[in-house]
């Protein structure tokens, strides 16, 4: 909000006491800007550009050197702080508006109208697009929007959103041809790859207002447009549309018919939604005339704020102005509602502000959300459920504390949410979900989740705890790595690793230390040895000798590779697995492993073993070598050459 002598500062309200306070955090101390902006769960960012807004009479260019900046924000302990490196430049010159989001990628995008003037003396207006590097940090230089219908009338506008979970839409307002365009970007390609098609188009149909907003977590993945048009200037027919909602489906590719929020006759203008995923609703708020104002004086005639339902699936608007939230008796002149881009919960209510020019002052409406859920999802595990609960479902219970680790859980039908304040909430679902409560979950030793679901590799998925990992693929299942068995396995690569997934989970084959086996070889840890890998034929000649219960007991190294003649050899408690392209593996030690290593080991006259340890007669044993043979009888060895 506008702090008279210091510029714009961050607000906070103070629910308790409906009052807003200043955190005393300053943004922008230019008077002649406006702000868009972004909470993504981590950062929060506001887009200041300086405005310049013709209209239908009045030319008024983007000016030069006067930029927009891009500010990010972290947040901790109840406290904003500007990040080192900002605010970044997004463009140079004003606009009348400028919007922004952020893709899957970590990419914050920008658009805007900029208006210049031409060769031949007259001016054009073009929606621009900016795209940032990772998290805002940088700008690359502004373009036009690279489709066709770039460059609509003077007072025009355009607007970002993300949706679908990996792609970018942008829409704009184009009288000129009576068309509402928009166009679309998939996530990670090249910011010069857009598709683009009309939203809605006929005569009188666009005007310079639209709100987007999109639900991450909708399957559909679609997206909510609420338009004004400008049939007030070409019929007199009152029960025409003023506002519309559009929604476009991924699915199809295409907008559904439009739906009026408003009509000619409710005199209603600058509208806002939002979406509310708990009632599956959405709410429209828009300017209108005060309540003790009857009939038209002219389209977005300033007033009161007022509301109105529907539903997402079927959005049949009620008729009529709809209910007021926002009016004052003493100044009839309230306009330009503004609220979240983040869909609501009965947790988080509606905060809508507005503003009075006339007396110079905010508004709010602070608005409950009822809850249609079994149970009450609310604060940080109720913001993750808003962007997961087509995968988690409904909830089965409420949300329970955690005393060992001073965290809060709360279980849905197909998963668990959970939030710990030092790593955010996160949900654990499906297969790891049923393994992470299996081995105790909350209460348990891999602690509470510190990532979401990922995949490292095609065909299966990871997700991060505090003390461990849960994988799993179709054909092992679901097993949990920690320990040092697990830092082993991260450090060689994890699935990508020549491992593969893990087969079983953690076990003991000997007192005094622990195994784990993987698709293509095992993991041990003693006390004494440490974590070390086996694999291939020396793992597979270790198991067939009885593994930590055979002589060889642990394992003191991984495997070795690189020897004389391609060969590989891997050191144990009691003696060495060699292996060789011609001789396979073979275990060797005691006093036969003396001898052999004094005479050089494989890079030795001997050579690799061929054999293992066999009866050599009279309480003796022998082992062959690539050059001979070693006798081992009475505690003396002797060696017989090829």
């Amino acid at each position: 909000m506008w702090t008279s002598g210091s510029g714009w500062h961050i607000y906070k309200l103070d629910r308790a006491n409906q009052k807003w306070v200043d955190t005393g955090v300053p943004i922008d101390n230019r008077a002649d800007t406006l702000a868009d902006t972004l909470w993504d769960g981590t950062h929060l960012y506001i887009a200041s550009h300086v405005v310049t807004a013709s209209s239908e009479t009045v030319t008024e260019p983007s000016l030069p050197n006067q930029p927009a900046k891009l500010y990010r924000y972290s947040y901790s302990n109840g406290t904003y702080k500007l990040d080192t490196g900002f605010p970044t430049t997004i463009a140079t010159k004003s606009s009348e508006s400028m919007t922004i989001d952020k893709d899957s990628t970590g990419v914050i995008w920008a658009t805007w109208t900029e208006v210049n003037a031409t060769a031949t003396g007259s001016y054009t207006s073009s929606v621009m697009v900016n795209n940032s590097g990772p998290d805002g940090a940088s700008w690359g230089t502004p373009f036009i929007l690279p489709v066709n219908n770039v460059h609509p009338a003077l007072d025009d506008i355009s607007a970002v959103v993300a949706f679908n979970k990996k792609q970018i839409g942008i829409m704009w307002s184009d009288q000129t041809t009576g068309s509402v365009w928009w166009a679309t970007h998939t996530d990670g390609t090249s910011p010069a790859t857009w598709k683009s098609q009309p939203a809605v188009q006929g005569k009188g149909i666009a005007d310079d207002h639209l709100n987007l907003k999109s639900l991450q977590a909708d399957p559909a993945g679609r997206v909510y447009a609420a338009v004004k048009t400008s049939l007030d200037e070409t019929t007199s027919d009152k029960t025409e549309p003023q506002l519309q909602l559009l929604v476009f489906k991924p699915g199809t590719g295409a907008f559904s018919k439009p739906t009026t929020i408003s009509t000619l006759a409710d005199c209603q203008t600058r509208p806002q939604i939002v979406l509310d995923p708990d009632n599956n609703k959405i709410h429209a708020f828009q300017t209108g005339p005060s309540t003790n104002v009857s009939g038209c004086p002219y389209a977005g005639v300033s007033g009161s704020i007022y509301e109105k339902t529907a539903d997402m699936d079927n959005p049949v608007f009620g008729s009529g102005r709809g209910t007021p939230i926002i009016q004052n008796g003493a100044s009839a002149t309230v306009n330009n509602p503004t609220t979240t881009k983040q869909p609501v919960t009965s947790a988080s209510g509606i905060v809508v502000l507005a503003s009075d020019d006339s007396a110079k002052r905010y508004w709010f409406a602070d608005l409950a959300v009822k809850s249609s859920l079994p149970y009450p999802v609310q604060g940080p595990i109720g913001d993750k459920y808003a962007e997961v609960s087509d995968v988690v479902g409904l909830p089965v219970a409420n949300e329970v504390t955690n005393q060992r680790f001073g965290g809060s859980y709360q279980e849905f039908e197909h998963g668990i949410i959970t939030y710990l304040p030092d790593t955010g909430a996160f949900a654990v679902v499906y297969g790891i979900n049923t393994t992470w409560k299996g081995s105790g979950a909350q209460d348990g030793d891999l602690g509470y989740p510190t990532s979401d679901e990922y995949s490292p590799m095609p065909g299966g998925v990871m997700q991060d705890f505090q003390f461990g990992k849960i994988s799993w693929n179709a054909a092992t299942g679901s097993r949990i790595t920690k320990g040092g068995i697990g830092v082993t396995w991260d450090n060689a690569g994890g699935p990508l690793s020549g491992l593969g997934y893990p087969t079983t989970d953690e076990y003991a084959p000997i007192p005094g230390g622990v195994m784990q086996g993987f698709q293509y070889g095992k993991i041990s840890w003693n006390a004494t040895t440490g974590s070390h890998i086996t694999k291939g034929g020396i793992g597979a000649t270790w198991d067939n000798a009885g593994g930590p219960a055979s002589g060889l007991g642990y394992p003191t190294t991984d495997e070795i590779s690189g020897l004389v003649g391609g060969g590989a050899k891997q050191y144990f408690q009691g003696g060495e697995v060699v292996w060789s392209p011609t001789s396979g593996a073979r275990i060797v030690t005691g006093g036969i492993r003396s001898a052999w290593v004094g005479l050089g080991s494989e890079g030795g006259r001997l050579g690799y073993p061929t054999t293992g340890e066999y009866s050599a007669g009279n309480g003796g044993v022998a082992q062959d070598f690539q050059g001979g043979r070693i006798t081992w009888r009475s505690g003396s060895v002797s060696v017989a050459y090829a």
